[in-house]
């Protein structure tokens, strides 16, 4: 598995930007690092866990808005006379 900050990397060259970050641990001394990208309606969230030098967790979410279905597009109206 290629580092987190590889992949962020990856994120930002495609045209990604950071939009939010934040840290916290656990009590098993677990630090999760998040960062938050976005790309026009696109949010990507990055989450990695370290404990020491070993990383313990990967998490990448994508959310982005949904497309309308294809019988509310077919179903306009039509515009003619």
């Amino acid at each position: 598995m290629a580092p987190a900050s590889a992949e962020i990397a990856d994120y930002l060259e495609a045209g990604w930007t950071i939009a939010g970050f934040s840290t916290s641990f656990s009590e098993a001394l677990v630090i999760f690092y998040s960062v938050l990208l976005r790309r026009g309606d696109a949010v990507v969230a990055v989450t990695v866990g370290r404990n020491r030098s070993q990383e313990v967790y990967r998490s990448v979410e994508v959310l982005s808005p949904a497309s309308p279905p294809r019988a509310v597009l077919s179903s306009a109206p039509a515009s003619g006379g």
